[in-house]
């Protein structure tokens, strides 16, 4: 018979398993997600890094709190940003799960369309910080 910390220990276990099982299927369903909103011909890579991933590497594709961080907004901002570009038919992201995910590149053209160049300019200097220390902290990481 197991002891009382023995069946807590396995239901932490299973917790954590399931968790883990989730995550998994969550982070396929975004690949496929990302697969299908872009253009066919970023599909095809000649590495055997999918292109998504390559892109959320290096910082074309941002989360609602990096876009936030270089914005000098909320993430409430960038999402309520995200879902009237959705609305108006000029999406910059992608919501997934209900997790909007940000295109760089299509939130920097809004941004020069709706502030100009200059704005465009100012906000792509913090993108490109913001990139080059999660490169910096990716590079760092040991596996």
């Amino acid at each position: 018979m197991k002891a009382v910390g023995d069946r807590a220990v396995d239901d932490a276990q299973a917790r954590v398993a399931s968790i883990e099982s989730a995550v998994i299927s969550s982070a396929k369903g975004i690949a496929e997600c990302l697969a299908a909103a872009l253009p066919a011909e970023e599909h095809h890579s000649t590495t055997s890094t999918p292109s998504w991933m390559t892109e959320f590497r290096s910082g074309e594709i941002l989360t609602t709190v990096d876009a936030a961080t270089i914005l000098n907004v909320t993430s409430q901002a960038v999402r309520l940003r995200c879902e009237r570009s959705d609305d108006d038919g000029s999406p910059i992201g992608l919501r997934f799960a209900g997790t909007w995910l940000v295109s760089r590149r299509l939130l920097l053209d809004q941004i020069e369309r709706n502030n100009g160049l200059h704005a465009r300019r100012v906000v792509e200097g913090e993108a490109e910080k913001l990139s080059k220390l999660a490169q910096s902290k990716v590079g760092s990481l040991k596996i």
